[in-house]
Parts: C-alpha cells; sequence; structure tokens
C-alpha cells in the first residue's frame, strides 16, 4: 500500500467530521460572545480604625449630650412658670353737665374708692389665691 491509502479511512466506514475550531459555534456557526472573569476592583470594605473614631466622636459630641439633656429635662428639672397680670378698667364717659358737677366731690376727698382700687385689691386679696389653689393646687406648684 502507498502512503496515502494508509491514510484514507477504511472503505464502507463513516468519515469522522474533522474537530471544531475553538472559539468556533455550535455546528459551525458563529461564535457567541466570549465570557472574561473580571476579577473586583477592590475588596470589600471593612470599618477601619478611622471608622470606629468617626462613629466614637458621633457619639460623644451628639449622641451623648443629647440624651444627658434629655435625661435632665425629663427625670431632674422642674416645671416652672412665669407669668404676668395686668388690667385696665374703664369707665363709660357721658360728658354731660351733670357728671361734672357728681366729680366735684372727687377734689374734696369725699369720694368713695374706684372700681380701678377695687379691682386691685381683689387681685392682691387672700380670697383670690384661695380660689386659684382651690382650681390648681398652688402649694404643689
Amino acid at each position: 500500500m502507498t502512503d496515502a491509502a494508509e491514510n484514507k479511512p477504511p472503505a464502507g466506514a463513516a468519515s469522522a467530521k474533522p474537530a471544531p475550531k475553538p472559539g468556533s459555534g455550535p455546528n459551525g456557526g458563529p461564535k457567541g460572545p466570549a465570557v472574561v472573569k473580571v476579577l473586583p476592583i477592590a475588596q470589600p470594605a471593612g470599618l477601619q480604625l478611622r471608622h470606629r473614631r468617626l462613629m466614637l466622636s458621633f457619639v460623644l459630641l451628639v449622641v451623648l449630650p443629647l440624651a444627658l439633656a434629655m435625661f435632665y429635662l425629663w427625670a431632674i428639672a422642674e416645671d416652672q412658670y412665669g407669668s404676668t397680670t395686668g388690667f385696665t378698667v374703664r369707665k363709660e364717659e357721658g360728658g354731660g353737665a351733670t357728671d361734672f358737677l357728681g366729680n366735684l366731690g372727687q377734689f374734696t376727698g369725699s369720694g368713695g374708692a374706684s372700681d380701678t382700687d377695687i379691682l386691685y385689691e381683689f387681685i392682691q386679696s387672700q380670697g383670690l389665691v384661695e380660689a386659684i389653689d382651690a382650681r390648681r393646687n398652688l402649694h404643689d406648684i
């Protein structure tokens, strides 16, 4: 036999397909996208010393003073209220001649107590304090 005959498959045997080329698609079609494995750019972040210091400074400069102020206002401080009271008493003025003659008594000292004097005395009286104490318990406040 010749050298060419040795390379031929035997007669009657099916001819074998040549091995596909690397990178070609199935059945000789176009090849698909190549898959490239990419390593991550950076390692996953973790807590470092600067992060711990930042959290500690936040706790010391924000959270702790806030917590202390809240505790003081809630548990220690007492409610305090300041108030100012004022009043004005007005009379209806009639401008008649009889009013003029009726007011001459004030100049002579024989006039009675005015509404303003009566109201001022009531505001400073024990009766008003007792009325408020019955409503609001002034002793506890």
